[in-house]
């Protein structure tokens, strides 16, 4: 028989965000010990193979609440990048467009030096994987300075998700049932998620220079 296990508690999405971001911290496979950034400088090039990884390229969690309207109840809660190094974004089912940044991928820069050729600032795909190579390269110091950053935009996301959710359904359902606009509780959601999402593309891009220099 085999023996299953069970958690002590419902999870909520910022203990799988902490799972997702994992180089087996406190165990006897951790990743991030001085001896082994000694050795090969950042936790994910190493022969262990961790959750968050050299070729991990996004992470997200789905958020699904059957209770609440399906445009708003749905979440897909995204990270650009290595999860360690970056921030995750509630990008809400209903959002009616997506920021231009994060619709822009293709390589760029054809005739610049092979380690430049496919960094497009334009793209937020090319910044975070410029920016999680940066941080790659001194990890001990800059992967807890952008990780605080980080985790002080998270917090925020979450404190702020009962509020916005409770707006979107005001919008939704009106007064008393009476005069509710769907769209405009999808045009409320998107330019909410928009402004996170280019809140953290910029400073990526910020994080950049700083490293650069």
């Amino acid at each position: 028989m085999v023996a299953r296990s069970y958690p002590n508690r419902k999870l909520a999405v910022s203990d799988i965000i902490h799972i997702l971001r994992s180089h087996y911290e406190g165990t006897q496979y951790d990743q991030t010990t001085d001896e082994v950034l000694d050795q090969y400088g950042d936790p994910h090039h190493t022969p262990v193979r961790v959750i968050c990884t050299a070729s991990t390229q996004e992470s997200f969690v789905m958020q699904q609440r059957a209770h609440m309207p399906a445009f708003i109840g749905n979440i897909y809660w995204r990270t650009q990048g290595r999860p360690c190094e970056g921030v995750y974004v509630p990008w809400y089912l209903g959002i009616l467009e997506i920021p231009t940044p994060y619709a822009v991928g293709e390589p760029a820069r054809y005739n610049s030096p092979l380690e430049e050729r496919y960094y497009d600032p334009d793209s937020a795909y090319w910044v975070y994987n410029r920016m999680n190579t940066l941080v790659d390269m001194d990890y001990r110091v800059r992967q807890p300075l952008v990780r605080n950053f980080w985790d002080d935009v998270e917090a925020t996301e979450f404190e702020l998700q009962k509020e916005v959710e409770k707006t979107a359904k005001k919008l939704y359902r009106g007064h008393k049932g009476k005069g509710g606009d769907e769209y405009l509780a999808q045009w409320f959601l998107t330019r909410y998620t928009e402004s996170l999402a280019l809140n953290v593309y910029y400073k990526a891009l910020e994080f950049i220079d700083q490293f650069s220099d």
